[in-house]
């Protein structure tokens, strides 16, 4: 590194450092509180329920089954 790039090299390493804090820190408090998501309620009911019955029908399409399916069987094998 020349004399000449040096003092460039360590302004952009420092704005780097502080604009990445910024981005970290500057949004810390987002989503606090804690609003769930509308569908949490739904999605929370209907894995309960493919956990406590031995039916892997989630008898709910909204979305896609796999999702809900495949949580439940690792919940399950953790479980067991």
């Amino acid at each position: 590194m020349t004399d000449k790039t040096a003092p460039l090299v360590r302004t952009a390493l420092i704005v780097a450092v502080l604009f990445g804090a910024y981005l970290r820190l500057g949004f810390i408090t987002y989503g606090i509180p804690y609003l769930p998501h509308p569908d949490e309620m739904t999605n929370i009911g209907l894995l309960q329920s493919l956990v406590a019955s031995p039916d892997l029908n989630p008898h709910f399409f909204r979305y896609p089954p796999f999702f809900f399916t495949s949580i439940c069987r690792a919940n399950c094998s953790l479980i067991t």
